[in-house]
């Protein structure tokens, strides 16, 4: 049986402490606004200080996890599958566009995200042309924003499919939703909301 909730601050020291996989990455607002739809909110986000805390191979620490991706996700061949992650962001936090080479399946567990979600897969060759320099982390430039087309709002509602000539779509996740992205599907969510996990 899965739970959460949110952790006192000595209790996420105390984590954080024990688990050397933990990393953290900080985006500057320039280039995040790049990836909000612009708004009259934008200009109160955009001076705010933006943070997501990335936790890799959490289903190795937890053994229940594991054991539910894996009972959850069976159908799926094991060289596809790669581990269990929980990223917690702060309104306007994320990582940034990016590709994995693996089956992701994002359940949305609090907070809202604006997920971008590339329309085709994208190979090796042009994900690595199109990679940013200097970063820890590959990510994509050259990422056309667009307004939202798709929407899970309370789990309803797909958009007319306006804008059909951009390089992805946009959905609103809220908890509870699950997004499924094939492997190799370039992908960007951004935290609508703090305390977005």
């Amino acid at each position: 049986d899965l739970t959460c909730g949110p952790l006192s601050h000595k209790e996420g020291n105390d984590w954080l402490s024990k688990n050397p996989t933990t990393t953290s990455k900080r985006q500057e607002p320039k280039r995040q606004q790049r990836h909000r739809n612009n708004d009259e909110n934008n200009s109160a986000i955009i001076n705010r200080r933006r943070e997501t805390l990335v936790v890799n191979d959490v289903d190795r620490y937890y053994p229940p996890l594991a054991d539910w991706i894996h009972s959850t996700f069976s159908f799926l061949p094991h060289w596809r599958m790669d581990d269990g992650q929980i990223s917690l962001a702060e309104e306007g936090g994320g990582i940034g566009p990016h590709v994995d080479n693996y089956d992701v399946f994002l359940i949305q567990m609090s907070g809202r995200r604006v997920w971008q979600v590339g329309k085709r897969e994208i190979g090796a060759k042009e994900e690595m042309e199109r990679t940013l320099d200097g970063l820890d982390v590959r990510i994509l430039g050259d990422w056309q924003s667009g307004g939202v087309v798709g929407r899970f709002v309370d789990g309803d509602g797909i958009g007319d499919g306006e804008g059909s000539d951009l390089e992805m779509e946009d959905w609103i996740v809220n908890p509870g939703d699950l997004l499924y992205l094939p492997p190799r599907v370039a992908h960007c969510g951004t935290a609508v909301t703090d305390g977005s996990m």
